[in-house]
């Protein structure tokens, strides 16, 4: 006690003792160095730590390490640089790192549910699910009503395809928050995975009363409709995902492919001139504008669009491009040319089991077995199942004299 040391020495030295009364002197002149030295210390500490989460909330996290590390300079015991460092770094993909401190974290505080949270997410990126379960289940014996903590742990349930256990988390979530939308969307996936169809549409609808504006819901929505034969009421939730989220040309492919399926190919052709307009270097565009015409038969105008998505920079499909031109000079009997296209897709996309198959048929009405059976075993290796390749390589085979082989 400061106060009490220096009242001690002044009036030790009143009273004529005062080599006693020195002594206190300098006792107290030491605790009110130390005082100052830890108000300095805690100073720097609260400022370090401050400086720390603006510039988190400013996503600047290089910076914001370096005051965490600062603060843990200060105070190594620090649990709050702890947490918000290892938070940083789980922010960057260092789980590893992350890990570390957050395994700090709890040990400082066994009662921080937020750490134990995050250490569940970091060991699901790293794949270890079983302490990604642990953990989260920890989190939520602290604080169970967090509705995040309770779809996570759905989540890890569904990674380790227990759909049992993922249904509970899901609907734990929404019971502590009924508006909780991703446990909504999570439930109607699963129930979509399992056929059930109406159920999930159930969970879609409920996901759009809770966000009207959400294009993800209404495009799986749409999807569960799809699935379920109301193609209209699918094709009407796909148009508004595309008004709600105009710059996704994903959203409006999925359009544009249920209106081809359904035959709706005006309204089809209205919506990739839509497309064309918003994006009118859109690769992807003229590639379904392409398709469109391809379904009808006009080869010509297919063919123009097709080229013309060549000729446009952008993001895949280039090779479904070039496999497309080969199946119209297919039709156009111009089995040449159609066997350059498809050689151009599968140097771009080797996997390409389309073209694989139409080139193995074409080798074969060609009578150039040999390759139709190089091409078609290469079909096969991707799907041991196709009947397709399959039969093109037992004639193949059978026409290069290995009768038996062809058989089997």
């Amino acid at each position: 006690d400061q106060v009490a040391r220096y009242n001690l020495a002044r009036n030790l030295i009143r009273m004529g003792h005062s080599e006693e009364g020195q002594k206190e002197l300098a006792a107290f002149k030491k605790l009110q160095k130390e005082a100052q030295e830890e108000e300095n210390l805690a100073r720097a500490r609260i400022t370090a730590f401050r400086s720390a989460i603006s510039k988190l909330d400013e996503n600047k996290l290089e910076e914001a390490k370096a005051h965490l590390r600062q603060v843990l300079v200060l105070d190594p015991r620090s649990v709050a640089a702890h947490y918000n460092l290892g938070f940083v770094l789980l922010k960057q993909s260092k789980y590893d790192e992350g890990i570390e401190f957050l395994q700090k974290t709890v040990s400082l505080d066994p009662m921080n549910a937020d750490a134990y949270f995050y250490l569940g997410v970091a060991f699901t990126k790293t794949g270890k699910l079983g302490q990604a379960l642990e953990m989260t289940k920890r989190a939520i014996i602290i604080n169970e009503e967090i509705a995040t903590y309770h779809e996570k742990l759905g989540g890890i349930y569904l990674k380790l395809n227990r759909r049992k256990g993922a249904k509970r988390a899901f609907e734990k979530a929404l019971e502590v928050d009924e508006k909780f939308l991703i446990a909504r969307l999570r439930l109607g996936n699963l129930a979509g995975k399992e056929g059930k169809f109406e159920t999930a549409i159930d969970h879609f609808r409920a996901a759009v009363e809770i966000d009207g504006g959400h294009a993800g819901a209404r495009r799986l929505l749409g999807l569960a409709y799809y699935r379920n034969g109301q193609y209209d009421e699918g094709i009407r939730e796909y148009r508004e995902a595309v008004r709600l989220s105009p710059g996704n040309e994903v959203l409006r492919k999925i359009l544009v492919e249920a209106l081809i399926k359904q035959r709706k190919l005006r309204n089809a052709e209205q919506t990739i001139e839509e497309w064309i307009k918003a994006f009118p270097a859109s690769r992807l565009a003229y590639y379904y504008f392409g398709q469109l015409y391809y379904s009808q038969g006009n080869w010509v105008e297919a063919m123009g669009r097709f080229q013309k998505a060549i000729e446009l920079n952008g993001e895949g499909e280039l090779d479904r491009i070039y496999g497309k031109i080969g199946d119209i000079y297919v039709n156009q009997v111009k089995l040449d040319k159609a066997i350059t296209s498809y050689g151009k897709a599968l140097e771009i996309n080797p996997n390409l089991l389309e073209a694989q198959i139409a080139m193995g048929e074409i080798y074969l009405r060609s009578n150039r077995y040999e390759e139709a059976v190089a091409v078609s075993q290469k079909a096969l290796n991707l799907d041991p199942k196709n009947s397709r390749a399959r039969h093109t390589l037992e004639r193949a085979l059978i026409h290069i004299g290995k009768t038996e082989e062809g058989k089997k």
